[in-house]
């Protein structure tokens, strides 16, 4: 009786579930790092009632998803953190798991629950529901033009020294771009991406200014990257300007979807709160 008296009582009880200590200081560490990633500075107890109410407004849409009948496989949470644990490596996949103080099985729950929440907000308002009158509307009103960024054709042979990407530039002169990486890319000497389109930006600031200073048909190079050393062949360019109607469309219907969802989800989360049962510590 003494041992019961003193366990802790949840955080938050949302229509029967609880909300548990653990559960909320795990959930407030995720908020913490996130906001430390975009350079903000918080302090951890200037977030917890805001933490706490969003804590709340995500365990009743899940409850809202369990009773759509709204479900996620565990392949699909599978598939999800495969293709991250791919994109960022496994030595740097495996250190986010311990920065978060986390199992890859706990992180494979809340990828799962993020699914969920997901498409629980997007049952709320089908994808077909912004009509193209909204999105010529939107286009036309804007008070900013829709820009489209600089735009490079490229394909790049990537090298892990310097001196075996001289060797390849050689190789390069005295031939052609494409020959070249292929042979560089079949003796494995170089990792050859194809040719594909891109925003200079998403590189550093010296390949950068060499992808943007480079006439479309050239190559330069090598220049040195996170990881390597890096030649490239620019095949063709497109310079930065307002984008047509036609190339808008998607943007603003993805924008005028969001806005939709975003006001369906405050509007059900309210309704849904004044019939929740939802008790705080």
């Amino acid at each position: 009786a003494i041992f019961a008296g003193c366990e802790k009582k949840p955080v938050a009880i949302v229509d029967g579930e609880n909300i548990t200590d653990k559960m909320f200081e795990r959930y407030m560490d995720q908020n913490m790092r996130e906001h430390q990633t975009r350079g903000a500075k918080v302090s951890k107890e200037s977030l917890r009632g805001s933490a706490l109410q969003q804590m709340i407004t995500e365990r009743l849409m899940l409850q809202g998803a369990k009773q759509k009948g709204i479900t996620v496989t565990d392949d699909e949470a599978n598939r999800e953190v495969g293709g991250m644990k791919q994109r960022m490596g496994g030595e740097k996949f495996n250190k986010f798991l311990s920065d978060g103080a986390t199992t890859e099985g706990d992180f494979k729950e809340s990828v799962k629950q993020k699914l969920l929440l997901a498409r629980f907000m997007e049952s709320l308002v089908p994808s077909h529901s912004v009509t193209d009158d909204e999105i010529k509307g939107y286009y036309k009103d804007s008070p900013t033009p829709f820009f489209k960024p600089e735009t490079v054709h490229v394909r790049f042979i990537q090298a892990k020294t310097e001196a075996e990407a001289k060797a390849i530039l050689d190789e390069i002169k005295k031939g052609d771009f494409d020959g070249v990486a292929v042979r560089a890319a079949n003796e494995k000497r170089a990792l050859v991406s194809e040719y594909g389109w891109t925003n200079p930006d998403m590189f550093s600031a010296d390949i950068a200014a060499a992808l943007r200073k480079i006439r479309k048909g050239s190559y330069g190079g090598p220049y040195m990257g996170s990881d390597g050393y890096y030649l490239f062949n620019v095949k063709d360019k497109h310079d930065k300007g307002v984008k047509s109607l036609e190339e808008s469309k998607d943007e603003i219907r993805a924008l005028l979807l969001e806005r939709k969802r975003q006001s369906a989800l405050a509007h059900w989360v309210a309704e849904r709160k004044q019939t929740a049962s939802i008790v705080t510590r």
